[in-house]
């Protein structure tokens, strides 16, 4: 590490966490199950991603079309 300016690493300063979404548990949860499906073998990857994001279009519209 001869040569190089070390102290420059440091001075970088972590990224802040970003807030949640309201919706975000719902979709992880989405995905979650998505991917169990494809560690069982009962999906491929493409499709268990295709899916999520479908039923998670389809649960946003039913909340957005609620309020």
């Amino acid at each position: 590490m001869k040569g190089k300016h070390l102290p420059s690493i440091f001075k970088s300063k972590p990224v802040p966490y970003p807030v949640p979404s309201q919706y975000r548990e719902q979709g992880e949860r989405n995905a979650r199950n998505k991917f169990n499906n494809y560690l069982n073998g009962t999906i491929d990857v493409n499709g268990a991603l295709s899916q999520a994001e479908e039923e998670i279009k389809q649960q946003l519209a039913a909340v957005k079309g609620a309020k």
